[in-house]
């Protein structure tokens, strides 16, 4: 995408999920990306660097680069800023421990098979306020319910800023409501190819965090953050189109359930190793 801005954020995910990144100023469309501290795969959230074999101190902490993957490049949702998606490399070799390239590798079997896979999500997240003990608590609401729409479930918009500002930013949103508990709320986007869904679904929680943030609120899409209240889901829908005439290969019209033997194999495969995952 041709995105003109004066800076861009250039993007990766670490091992938890958590954004890592810089800004780069200039004639930034001309650059390759930028480098980065192998220590940021075994770094902890506090901070600790884990004494993983070849990513910390036994190697000396080296440089390893990011390369802005321009395919991704797209409007930020900060003043003036594009964002882009970085893979990561190591000595000339894209690194194992980046997620992006474990997805690469798990996506080129299908692919192989003539298959592409294919992913959408749903978020499910809860919003905070200040409690005023330097803590948060769920928002204050006047109302609410389930699939529930309009002021009496996002009283101050954050959502629906938070859901705006996404559209404006390429995201394929589909919709959005109030989850079972008050304060959850859930967000749909429509699915892609497995890299290109997986990318939207790190930067869309990205930009959740720093939208609420900007108002005062806090967005956490942790499993369980109240105690007493049910817990936030994150549905992973996957599907398969053939590269041969773009159909769903987990549909088989001929079939009883309507589905194929490849989608009976593929919950197999997750009843198999649902520990795992």
């Amino acid at each position: 995408m041709d995105v003109v801005a004066e800076r861009l954020r250039l993007l990766f995910s670490d091992l938890h999920g958590i954004e890592r990144g810089k800004y780069l100023l200039g004639e930034w469309a001309e650059r390759k990306g930028a480098n980065f501290c192998i220590g940021t795969w075994p770094l902890t959230f506090d901070k600790e660097i884990l004494p993983i074999p070849g990513v910390h101190f036994d190697v000396g902490l080296p440089d390893m680069e990011a390369h802005l993957d321009r395919d991704s490049i797209r409007p930020g949702w900060e003043p003036d800023t594009a964002i882009g998606i970085a893979d990561v490399w190591y000595r000339g070799e894209r690194h194992p421990l980046d997620s992006r390239e474990v997805l690469r590798r798990a996506v080129a079997p299908w692919k192989q098979r003539g298959l592409d896979p294919q992913l959408a999500y749903e978020f499910e997240f809860f919003l905070m306020e200040p409690d005023g003990e330097a803590g948060w608590r769920p928002i204050s609401l006047p109302a609410h319910r389930v699939y529930g729409t309009g002021m009496a479930v996002d009283p101050s918009g954050v959502v629906d800023e938070i859901v705006t500002t996404a559209v404006r930013s390429g995201f394929p949103v589909e919709g959005w409501g109030s989850e079972f508990d008050t304060s959850a709320y859930e967000v749909n986007i429509h699915y892609k190819d497995a890299i290109q869904a997986a990318d939207e679904a790190f930067l869309f929680r990205v930009l959740c965090h720093e939208i609420a943030v900007r108002r005062g609120y806090l967005a956490t899409f942790m499993g369980r953050p109240i105690p007493d209240r049910g817990g936030s889901g994150l549905h992973l829908n996957i599907s398969f189109r053939s590269q041969e005439d773009g159909s769903n290969a987990m549909a088989d019209p001929d079939h009883p359930t309507g589905i194929s033997d490849l989608a009976r194999r593929c919950v197999a495969g997750m009843l198999a190793h649902h520990e795992a995952l």
